[in-house]
């Protein structure tokens, strides 16, 4: 069976990349606390992470890097073969003891999303990455510095944090056909 991912390493220009990255772990940038790693009822030690919110489909641009990322989000939507951004939004994962693999899930109820596609752009390199639930089987993607893994949205998969890095940051963005299914 065909894998529900495809990885794409040095995926942006260079120059761009080192300009998005020092946005995204400069100083200057507010990152948020959020009580659980995935929209989901229950919670488990260390199941928590830092999140900007960048834009979603309901309520619009919430970050001023929203320009920023225009070209990072167009690039990751062509490849992804889809044209409608319905959420972006910037994880940060601080440092843990041991690596802490938080909820499964999926970005969208799958009732209510069906064709859509998830991307996980990273900013750093480290030992943390996202799992993939796929026939039974657990898949490891690592975090590697600007590579992206783009897959269809309803496959169940989980962040996992790092213990060699301070950071593990990433862009998270979900794309449609332009037309919002149901209720999010």
């Amino acid at each position: 069976m065909n894998k529900p991912y495809q990885v794409y390493e040095n995926f942006l220009e260079e120059e761009y990349f080192n300009d998005l990255y020092k946005l995204f772990t400069g100083y200057h940038n507010p990152w948020y606390y959020q009580p659980r790693s995935a929209d989901m009822d229950g919670t488990f030690d260390f199941d928590f992470m830092f999140a900007h919110k960048i834009y979603d489909h309901k309520t619009g641009i919430h970050s001023p890097l929203w320009n920023d990322l225009q070209k990072l989000i167009l690039k990751v939507g062509i490849t992804a073969g889809k044209t409608n951004v319905m959420r972006a939004k910037a994880n940060l994962y601080t440092v843990q003891s041991e690596k802490q693999i938080h909820q499964k899930h999926t970005d969208y109820p799958v009732e209510a999303e069906t064709g859509y596609k998830t991307a996980v752009f990273n900013f750093n390199t480290c030992d943390g990455g996202t799992i993939f639930y796929v026939d039974g089987k657990e898949d490891f993607i690592p975090s590697i510095a600007n590579s992206v893994v783009i897959f269809d949205g309803p496959t169940e998969h989980a962040g996992v944090t790092q213990t060699n890095s301070n950071i593990r940051c990433l862009l998270n963005l979900d794309y449609n056909d332009g037309e919002f299914l149901g209720e999010y």
